[in-house]
């Protein structure tokens, strides 16, 4: 075995949420390795994961009583964005001692939302990356992982699978767990910029897949392709007034490597919506929204959008018609 592939410390990790993403996840930790304890609502014993390469199976450890976690060296939260407040219980079970939390979502606000809900139950949560050591991290991570589930513990990863973490020590130390495997995680310094660059494509394309029910490639029509290129405009708008830095030529980029690389995908958020399940429509798109009337911005086009995707989903009110 080289440097190079030298398997990382082995660590035993608390992973909460193993639907399409997480599966992808969870195989490049297994790999490495590592010993997981799943938190699932479906049980499963073997964890299968079909990329364009290889294909992963490991067995699989699965818990349903909080007692029976124990000691944890990281957590990793791996559920759909609306599904977390669901686990907080075994978020303060897990990270009880310490343990580092990566935040495997989409939105560019993981950390703020994150830590927020585990306050609410009562966990001390620090508020910088430098923290004490009886005092859990919370590491948000950008996810690139065009993936889809197919049963309990079993996924298809289609492309190469990437995280981008925060360039500090917790984020360093998340990273590590992944070296050398088939996944690629990188730091970033500048993290912000990164997840508003994950958004501007989920943000634009996402509702289009939801709304034609289509993969990507319905974006080389071109007036979807229009339509898709002033929503980045307006979102690209919004992400500088946060802080976010942007090529001047963003939009035709990130329009033209995803056609080029995921045409035939499904994102997930269009998934979601066929499978009649919730979306993550709040922290892809509502924030946009949100975000822009901050800072005084129109957004007329992601308000659009917006409201469709709000009224999509399963068990919305009927408009109040009167």
């Amino acid at each position: 075995m080289t440097a190079a592939t030298a398997l990382p410390a082995r660590r035993r990790i608390a992973f909460i949420g193993p639907g399409s993403v997480g599966c992808c996840v969870a195989a490049a930790l297994l790999e490495r390795g590592h010993e997981l304890v799943f938190i699932a609502r479906t049980p499963f014993e073997r964890l299968q994961l079909r990329t364009p390469s290889a294909t992963h199976d490991f067995a699989a450890h699965c818990v349903s009583d909080l007692a029976a976690l124990g000691p944890v060296d990281a957590v990793i939260l791996a559920t759909k964005a609306h599904q977390t407040e669901a686990v907080v219980p075994w978020l303060r079970q897990a990270t009880r001692g310490g343990a580092p939390l990566l935040v495997v979502q989409n939105g560019v606000d993981q950390r703020e939302r994150t830590e927020a809900l585990m306050r609410q139950s009562g966990v001390l949560v620090p508020s910088s990356a430098d923290v004490p050591a009886d005092m859990p991290a919370v590491v948000p991570a950008v996810v690139y992982c065009a993936a889809h589930r197919e049963g309990p513990g079993q996924a298809v990863l289609e492309g190469q699978g990437a995280l981008i973490v925060p360039d500090h020590a917790a984020g360093r130390f998340m990273a590590s767990l992944f070296e050398g495997g088939f996944m690629r995680v990188s730091t970033h310094a500048d993290w912000t910029s990164a997840a508003w660059g994950k958004l501007l494509m989920n943000a634009s394309m996402g509702p289009l897949c939801v709304l034609t029910g289509r993969p990507i490639d319905v974006l080389r029509d071109p007036q979807a392709a229009s339509l898709v290129r002033g929503l980045m405009q307006e979102i690209i708008a919004v992400g500088r007034a946060a802080d976010a830095h942007f090529a001047d030529d963003a939009a035709e980029q990130v329009l033209a490597r995803t056609l080029a690389t995921i045409s035939d995908h499904m994102p997930s958020i269009a998934q979601d919506r066929l499978a009649g399940q919730p979306t993550e429509w709040v922290v892809r798109n509502e924030i946009i929204v949100k975000l822009a009337r901050e800072h005084g911005i129109a957004v007329p086009l992601n308000e659009a959008m917006t409201t469709l995707l709000r009224l999509g989903e399963p068990g919305s009110p009927p408009p109040n018609v009167h």
